[in-house]
């Protein structure tokens, strides 16, 4: 299928990627196609894949990463059936990062995760679309920003809207004082038939093919729960919301993700709680903490320039 520019970049978000990187003269894989890896696809990630493997001249995947065995499974499957062959496939998003043959990565993983994947992203020299929220502070966002001018990266962070021409136009009238000058803003929102009791939870065992403690990455330390009320995997607290292999809905359970700063490749038991090696001495300091009471010795450390 022959994409026109608007079709080809309107298809979804995260081709944001690759048409910047063609656009920039990047030098990519094989017959001039972006290699993709999605980080985390049970949930808004698998529609990630379904928009990025239908534009097979221009992208294809080879790698996959997610904390869920099973979900994994189901990628492979996914790619393998639409490329003729199976991605590469990781658990842990550090080794992803690592792969050489990777030129971008699509975060669709817990809302905790986000700022810090993207970080380490750039860091491993790769392009970038992140969904939203960015962050869970103005902070962390800004480092998100610091590191794409760092490593002079593309990051495409997925909030809606922003690229439509309407909104864009009346933005600009507002800004010229079309309506006048604006003192209150409302904001509403009507979603029937999706806001469901999340139920309640339970401590209970952690299934075999879910990674929990990188499921939980930089947040806080928590149990696993189950659902007693549906039949979801578990809940991430009785206050918080539901998650289903590596995608959670509701509040998430962390302020930020703050305190992951673990040498790539590195295993999990290994970081925890003793090890304090950075992931790269001139990238983070020792400076910029926002936070006291975060527990893990794994902060996100300021991005310098």
């Amino acid at each position: 299928m022959n994409y026109t520019r608007r079709q080809f970049l309107g298809t979804t978000a995260a081709a944001v990627i690759v048409g910047g990187m063609k656009a920039q003269g990047t030098v990519i894989g094989a017959n001039n196609r972006i290699r993709v890896c999605t980080i985390g696809f049970n949930g808004q990630g698998s529609s990630h894949i379904k928009d990025i493997l239908a534009m097979k001249g221009e992208a294809e995947y080879v790698a996959l990463c997610d904390v869920d065995a099973n979900v994994r499974a189901k990628g492979a499957a996914l790619v393998k059936a639409a490329q003729g062959k199976e991605p590469k496939l990781y658990k842990d998003m550090r080794d992803a990062m690592q792969d050489k043959d990777i030129d971008a990565v699509t975060i669709a993983t817990p809302n905790h995760w986000h700022s810090l994947a993207a970080v380490w992203a750039c860091q491993a020299g790769k392009d970038v679309y992140v969904e939203k929220p960015i962050s869970h502070n103005i902070y962390e966002g800004r480092q998100v920003v610091a590191a794409a001018a760092k490593f002079g990266r593309i990051v495409q962070h997925g909030t809606q809207s922003r690229s439509n021409g309407t909104l864009i136009r009346d933005i600009k009238l507002m800004h010229d004082g079309f309506i006048g000058k604006i003192v209150e803003s409302r904001g509403y929102v009507y979603k029937n038939g999706n806001r469901a009791s999340i139920g309640h939870g339970q401590a209970g065992p952690v299934p075999e093919n879910l990674d929990w403690s990188l499921w939980q990455g930089p947040a806080k330390e928590r149990a696993f729960l189950v659902n007693k009320d549906r039949k979801k995997p578990g809940l991430l607290s009785t206050t918080i919301g539901t998650i289903s292999g590596n995608t959670a809905t509701g509040r998430s359970a962390t302020k930020g993700c703050t305190r992951w700063t673990s040498p790539a490749g590195a295993t999990t038991a290994a970081c925890r709680p003793a090890c304090t090696a950075r992931v790269d001495a001139s990238v983070w300091t020792t400076t910029g903490r926002p936070r006291t009471r975060r527990r893990r010795p794994f902060p996100m450390r300021m991005v310098r320039s």
